[in-house]
């Protein structure tokens, strides 16, 4: 829970662009902890704070962009989950219907849009064990915007 944390001590450490004030930093952080409250570690059990609440993942959340590497990296997650046999909508694939969930779900619990791209490569990364892609890859800008 954030209030046990001294949000600005425990973020004051966290080297980021000069772009990114403290209350940015405890914008992610809280969006990390409210996010991530409720799932689970993809080996079991909660996710362990000290795994979570680290600089890479700020970083994360903080610099990941909406660009082809992250999009193309979040398909790739989506595609390796195994489908809901329940599933029957056919207007929407199983990959998109599960990703707006992902993303509503953020939504709800006020995520700024920026923060969403990093969150959902960290929630495969921490909730579904998915090999994570360097930081920086996430942060280039696609040629054609």
């Amino acid at each position: 829970m954030a209030t046990q944390y001294d949000l600005e001590e425990e973020l004051s450490g966290i080297d980021v662009p000069d772009v990114y004030s403290v209350e940015r930093q405890m914008m992610a952080f809280e969006s990390l902890t409210s996010f991530f409250a409720t799932k689970s570690w993809y080996c079991g059990g909660p996710i362990p704070q000290k795994l979570l609440m680290t600089e890479e993942n700020i970083e994360r959340i903080l610099l990941t962009k909406f660009n082809k590497i992250t999009f193309d990296f979040i398909y790739e997650c989506l595609g390796r989950l195994p489908k809901d046999p329940t599933y029957s909508d056919i207007t929407v694939k199983w990959e998109t219907h599960i990703l707006l969930g992902l993303f509503a779900e953020m939504r709800k619990l006020w995520v700024p849009i920026d923060f969403q791209p990093g969150m959902a490569v960290l929630y495969f990364h921490l909730c579904k064990g998915m090999e994570i892609i360097p930081t920086s890859d996430c942060t280039l800008v696609d040629d054609d915007e």
